[in-house]
């Protein structure tokens, strides 16, 4: 009878030493900023239940160690937590936190604010422009500018050669548009533009040009065909893939072509040639966007060149 009252008495005095310990933080927490307060007390209370838990099981003083550690690590990585200071900001990967980006123009206030001021300064500046389209072009260029760097513009990838810039497949981020130059005949150089300036990306191991590009949803990009001018200008039916900062060879077309385009729809690219018989070829990936099978699906009717692609439904004239 001794023995079990000595355990309840240590287990109360346990527990009693879980709610000093749990009101004294919660007095420092109230004190900090940060404006994801209320997501900050429900995750509090998903840490002290864990604790609990893991508490009452405990018969020696290493488990409730254990224990106390656990709940440390559990309540720093809160939002508000010593992980995430500031909320969900830093940590929108926590379960908690809500996708901030999603219905943006609808929910997130930081992303309404910038727009607006944005769409402000581009309405101010055509009314001031005189009748000459360079001026016209300067304004929505410093539209575009203001717009990198609001809250939830979505990524895009762009390729630029001599004769055109190509921005393909968006790329879900939440802050920064980014664009990649591949140089024309001479080099293989491939960069990236954030709000910050440029960034260089390794060299392609080829040095391609007149290809195409098509960006997928794991944030890597694809460079599809193309000539290759450091071998005499051939012909290219080589798929490359730039993943994690690094080129690799992943396919082939089953004809090798230029000059052309590709759209991403629902795991398949689809490349429109250029060089005759002007093939439609099919890049089928699987969930995760690993290359499955290369199919010629048609030809085009002609060779069109760096032709514009659109999803649309079927039998739908623009």
């Amino acid at each position: 009878m001794a023995r079990f009252w000595n355990i309840f008495v240590i287990q109360e005095m346990r527990f009693l030493l879980i709610i000093f310990i749990n009101l004294a933080q919660a007095a420092l927490r109230q004190r900090d900023i940060c404006n994801d307060q209320e997501i900050n007390n429900e995750c509090l209370v998903v840490c002290d239940g864990e604790f609990f838990e893991c508490a009452k099981n405990c018969e020696n003083s290493e488990c409730s160690r254990k224990c106390f550690e656990e709940l440390d690590v559990c309540e720093n990585s809160c939002p508000c937590g010593a992980d995430c200071p500031t909320g969900c900001v830093d940590c929108p990967e926590h379960p908690l936190c809500e996708d901030e980006c999603e219905d943006a123009q609808l929910n997130n206030n930081d992303y309404k604010i910038c727009l607006n001021e944005a769409i402000y300064e581009l309405d101010f500046c055509l009314k001031i422009c005189p009748p000459e389209i360079g001026c016209h072009n300067s304004c929505y260029e410093n539209y575009t500018q203001m717009l990198f760097l609001c809250p939830c513009i979505e990524q895009e990838r762009c390729f630029y050669s001599r004769h055109s810039e190509i921005c393909r497949q968006k790329l879900f981020t939440k802050r920064r548009r980014i664009f990649a130059n591949f140089s024309y005949y001479e080099h293989q150089k491939a960069e990236t533009l954030s709000a910050t300036g440029w960034t260089a990306l390794p060299n392609h191991p080829k040095r391609i040009s007149v290809h195409s590009l098509v960006g997928l949803e794991n944030q890597s990009m694809l460079l599809i065909g193309g000539r290759d001018y450091g071998n005499g200008g051939a012909d290219q039916s080589r798929i490359w893939q730039l993943k994690d900062e690094n080129w690799s060879k992943i396919g082939e077309l089953l004809q090798a072509d230029f000059y052309g385009s590709a759209i991403y729809i629902d795991r398949s690219v689809y490349y429109f040639g250029y060089r005759s018989p002007y093939a439609i070829q099919r890049l089928d990936f699987n969930e995760t966007e690993d290359l499955q099978n290369v199919a010629r699906i048609g030809n085009q009717p002609g060779g069109f060149f760096l032709p514009v692609l659109f999803h649309t439904v079927s039998d739908y004239c623009i």
